[in-house]
């Protein structure tokens, strides 16, 4: 591979933290469902604030998720910041690691055309070498959000990483730079209770304000910028989107699905998960109308297609916690 080359492949993470996370495991030559992450550490536990550019956003906590769920599955996990010499303090991580997750400003990230063309966001990625001549990292990126999702591997060369991983960017929630992340997996797997792990998590739903009322904010936080001066309401629509279909949503409840199918579950709860997806992806097409039209119309066809979500989502986490509970 030189150091021009760009290898794309399909996307291979729902999340950028936590499918770097699953590289490494699978480096480490334990291979791992991302799905079984976000069952260890609370993934399928929503919060809502606002990103990098003070849009509405609706995620999980990324970066605890992934840390948690390796310390749960029994894996060594380190959380180092950045040395006076981090390039140095790289060379060796990686001569006994197989990779080093990162996070760093995507707007330095120049083997993606997307990357340039946006405000900077936070990003995670997976550093594998470093060039022989030292002017380059190799970089493996699970996912990059563009029109059409994929990941790649590049050479990134050493000033546009290291500007990548120091000029600071933060969300309303998330301050995560500065550090290096490596793992080696549990030397024997750990006892792995699916069912367990989901309804820890519907106990947190009933009883965490913060999970639960986490759709009603967002809603709230959209339909305001939505009200609000055409151009801002036209980008929150966008990222509402991109919220949706790309980020976080309809991919978390496709691997929502694959955990309730794993657990056992009645096929009501994973018939209601797929009805939520197709909730959602009605509400993205709302989304984008909105962002061409500006239409009050449309604005109320968005807040009633928001109500039927907060319902059904509600509905589904009450009726999990019964089923595990019972069982």
């Amino acid at each position: 591979m030189n150091l021009d080359e760009v290898v794309r492949f399909a996307p291979l993470a729902i999340n950028c933290f936590t499918g770097s996370l699953a590289q490494l495991y699978a480096r480490n030559g334990a291979p791992i469902d991302e799905a079984q992450l976000l069952e260890a550490g609370d993934g399928y536990l929503y919060r809502a604030g606002l990103d990098e550019w003070g849009m509405p956003e609706y995620t999980f906590a990324v970066e605890e998720v992934g840390l948690l769920a390796c310390q749960a599955l029994g894996a060594d996990v380190q959380r180092l910041p950045f040395a006076a010499d981090w390039l140095e303090q790289l060379r060796t991580l990686l001569q006994t690691h197989p990779g080093v997750v990162v996070w760093v400003n995507s707007a330095h990230l120049d083997y993606a055309p997307v990357y340039r063309s946006k405000p900077g966001y936070l990003h995670a990625v997976l550093v594998t070498g470093i060039h022989e001549s030292a002017s380059h990292v190799k970089i493996f990126d699970s996912l990059i959000v563009d029109r059409e999702p994929h990941g790649c591997e590049a050479w990134l060369s050493i000033e546009a990483f290291a500007t990548a991983i120091c000029d600071r960017v933060r969300t309303e929630t998330y301050d995560h730079m500065g550090h290096f992340v490596v793992m080696r997996p549990a030397l024997q797997p750990v006892a792995f209770d699916v069912r367990e792990n989901l309804l820890r998590q519907a106990r947190s739903y009933r009883v965490n304000k913060r999970h639960r009322d986490a759709l009603q904010v967002y809603r709230e936080l959209c339909l305001g910028r939505f009200r609000g001066p055409a151009q801002p309401a036209a980008i929150a629509a966008r990222r509402l989107f991109d919220h949706i279909v790309v980020l976080y949503v309809i991919p978390g409840l496709s691997l929502l699905g694959q955990s309730l199918q794993r657990a056992g579950c009645d096929a009501r709860l994973q018939d209601m998960s797929q009805t939520l997806i197709d909730h959602w992806r009605a509400l993205s097409l709302l989304a984008l109308k909105f962002e061409a039209t500006h239409s009050p119309q449309v604005l109320a066809r968005l807040e009633q297609r928001f109500a039927l979500i907060e319902a059904l989502t509600s509905t589904l986490w009450l009726e999990l916690h019964q089923a595990l509970q019972d069982a």
